[in-house]
């Protein structure tokens, strides 16, 4: 009996800090006073993009698309390792932004291999890259990035390289996945200090 109660005792703590944070939710039924506990709504809060992965990655296995699941797996490993770390659920914007770090870690991997003639793993990465680069919104042409930059310049009235930190926070919500910040910020200093 003492075990029994040691148990329920333990069963009590883990369903209020799976309350605290937000996966459970109490339910009181009206027509008696049984006090039922249901997982919390995920639709409400669910991110479209993780359920568009979701469907694919099922899909994938399915077909035993091999290449696409492992793209697409890495893909849901880091938001599921974000949301972890944080204690936070993922938007779309945050999955963007995750799946744009992705993107910029294949590429170097991609380099990094190239350089020591690793032509299968340049192969798996390039693979890998493609699948994440599909669920990433479309890419801005040069042109755009530039005309972007130049307004964003002139909003922040930035007139030397010291300003490129205040016009890349005035960009780095609008060009989100859509731009390599790294040849944004190129491209800022080329115009500050041009």
């Amino acid at each position: 009996m003492l075990l029994f109660l040691a148990v329920l005792a333990l069963l009590c703590v883990s369903v209020e800090s799976f309350r605290s944070f937000g996966l459970v939710k109490r339910v009181t039924d009206h027509r008696s006073d049984v006090v039922r506990l249901q997982c919390a709504s995920a639709d409400a809060s669910s991110s479209s993009i993780k359920a568009k992965l979701t469907d694919d990655m099922k899909s994938a296995m399915k077909a035993k698309e091999k290449d696409r699941l492992a793209g697409i797996r890495a893909v849901l490993t880091a938001i599921k390792q974000k949301e972890v770390d944080e204690r936070i659920v993922v938007d779309d914007a945050l999955a963007i932004d995750i799946m744009a770090k992705l993107v910029k870690t294949r590429r170097e991997s991609i380099t990094s291999y190239s350089a020591a003639g690793r032509q299968d793993l340049v192969d798996q990465e390039t693979a890998e890259l493609t699948v994440i680069q599909g669920y990433l919104p479309a890419q801005l042409t040069e042109a755009e990035v530039s005309k972007l930059v130049q307004d964003a310049i002139a909003k922040v009235g930035a007139t030397s390289v010291k300003d490129m930190g205040k016009v890349m926070g005035e960009l780095r919500g609008p060009l989100s996945g859509k731009a390599d910040m790294a040849q944004v910020g190129a491209l800022i200093k080329k115009s500050l200090s041009g």
